[in-house]
């Protein structure tokens, strides 16, 4: 007896993971965004608007050194507002 042809998966759906699929829906034409996550509180940095104006602002005037003190300030992984 000649081994049974099987035909590929014709399914586009990417795989997502079972959480966030209930969530959004469909992978392909998400019904809403899941909800944002906020940083933990004990991660250091500044937030709110005016911390965002003061980054961009610090950014735009001193480029890579402003992101050098934010890091010698901060550490490697911190909060920022942009």
């Amino acid at each position: 007896m000649p081994p049974a042809i099987t035909t590929p998966s014709t399914s586009r759906e990417p795989a997502v993971d079972p959480a966030l699929q209930a969530i959004i829906g469909s992978a392909d034409a998400p019904a809403r965004m899941p909800p944002s996550v906020a940083p933990p509180h004990s991660l250091p940095g500044s937030v709110g608007a005016l911390a965002g104006v003061w980054t961009l602002f610090g950014m735009v005037r001193s480029g890579m050194a402003w992101a050098e003190q934010q890091r010698a300030r901060h550490g490697d992984i911190q909060r920022s507002m942009l």
